[in-house]
């Protein structure tokens, strides 16, 4: 896999990239590293073995005060742009973690299994089974050990009936969930699942993903949180939100306070504007002369109202809501947030053979009733049956087509942007057309 062409020459190009950003061709690398600048070239055009590569991108990684991300792409791990994960694998992986119980005695939780996953993949999701039974739904109840919340986002799909905790400003609650029930739950809210004691089963499939301050939590270690957290503001505060915003572009425009309020002065009243400067409070006017002073795009300070009822966010199932969303194939959409508008989750149900399906995001799929057929490829030349509780990791783009093997099947969807966020997707449409291939191909210096 490592000697895959097309991977080769990917690094190849991130090679050529990080040479013409440092103003250097291959014969300046060459002496500043004495490498040879033969073996160089044909690492551009991927003609080494992965060892040789590696070797060159260590090199130069380490004289040049260059990031290790911007000169190195990890391997596609993927079949031909799948993953699955088969139930003996999933149960391969299967482990138990203990928490204390009422009484103070460690004893079993959940049992964790994995499920498919990519390298590339922005998901993390996880088959957990509950392990603690309880006789109620009490959100005190002593025997119930809420984690401390975590950095990853998450989705969870309810299989069986589990009781669900979560806690926010100091208040327990503890809602009881059932089959095609879901939840979004937000970074850092403390929670954890049980089973009621009536119930045959209690699984959940817990599907945490990275957002953007995950994925780039080097810019966040290499200074002080203290000022990330000053700059950034309390979504939970929308005037001071926005006053944060407003006084960031300011910085980044090089505009002092006196200089703005003197911009505005001659088209408002000083009341307006020490309003605007210190309470974050104005009008449709003064906002569109805003946007014309800072030249920033009118999105640029929006902002919106986020309640406590944002933090956790329950969808329950309901019987009347499937969706057609194309040939034999209906859809519940699962809980989501409008503050994560990267993500999205959807119970499926399939009845017959779909349409070819394609998609610009990374899917996760874990079917949870009744086995189907999954074709993929750019011909659908690859055939592949997933049984129940198995799994599939899609890339972005490959073609698909579901069908069913004998009676409808159930499964669940979860689509997730990665890296190609809409603020990404905004930025390389302004790249000049006929240059945009380059952006993986370039094999010679630009300048």
């Amino acid at each position: 896999m490592e000697n895959d062409k097309k991977y080769l020459k990917n690094l190849g190009s991130m090679i050529q990239n990080i040479i013409s950003d440092l103003k250097r061709t291959t014969f300046h690398i060459s002496n500043e590293l004495n490498i040879d600048e033969e073996l160089i070239k044909n690492a551009i055009n991927g003609e080494l073995e992965f060892k040789e590569v590696k070797t060159i991108i260590d090199q130069i990684y380490n004289y040049y005060p260059i990031s290790f991300k911007d000169i190195y792409t990890e391997i596609d791990d993927t079949n031909k742009g799948i993953i699955y994960f088969s139930n003996e694998k999933s149960y391969d992986s299967r482990r138990i973690t203990k928490r204390n119980n009422i009484n103070n005695e460690e004893t079993e939780y959940y049992e964790y299994r994995d499920t498919a996953l990519s390298r590339h993949s922005p998901f993390k999701p996880e088959w957990i089974k509950m392990l603690r039974v309880v006789n109620d739904s009490d959100p005190y109840n002593k025997d119930v050990i809420l984690n401390k919340g975590h950095l990853l986002t998450q989705c969870t799909f309810f299989i069986g009936n589990v009781n669900f905790y979560y806690t926010i400003n100091n208040k327990n609650y503890c809602i009881e969930m059932k089959t095609g029930d879901s939840n979004f739950i937000t970074p850092y809210i403390p929670h954890s699942f049980t089973k009621p004691n009536n119930s045959e089963q209690s699984l959940i499939i817990a599907v945490t993903f990275s957002n953007k301050v995950r994925t780039n939590i080097n810019d966040l270690l290499f200074t002080n949180i203290n000022d990330i957290n000053h700059i950034s503001g309390n979504v939970r505060n929308k005037n001071e939100l926005f006053l944060k915003k407003l006084y960031r572009q300011l910085d980044l425009k090089n505009i002092s306070i006196d200089n703005f309020k003197n911009k505005l002065s001659n088209e408002f009243k000083e009341e307006e504007i020490n309003n605007l400067l210190e309470n974050g409070i104005f009008n449709d006017n003064i906002y569109d002369r805003i946007i014309e002073i800072l030249n920033i795009l009118p999105h640029e300070l929006n902002v919106y109202d986020f309640k406590e009822s944002d933090e956790v966010i329950i969808k329950y199932e309901k019987k009347d809501e499937w969706e057609n969303n194309c040939k034999n194939l209906y859809v519940k959409n699962l809980a989501s947030s409008k503050f994560f508008q990267n993500f999205s989750g959807s119970n499926n149900k399939i009845i017959g053979e779909t349409e070819i399906l394609k998609s610009s995001f990374h899917q996760y799929i874990y079917v949870y009733s009744n086995d189907i057929t999954f074709e993929w490829g750019e011909n659908l030349e690859n055939k592949k049956i997933i049984k129940q509780d198995e799994s599939l990791y899609i890339k972005p783009f490959v073609k698909y087509k579901l069908n069913i093997i004998s009676d409808e099947s159930l499964f669940i969807n979860m689509k997730l942007c990665g890296e190609l966020t809409t603020e990404y997707l905004d930025e390389f449409a302004t790249f000049y057309p006929n240059g945009k291939e380059r952006i993986t191909s370039e094999k010679s210096k630009w300048w």
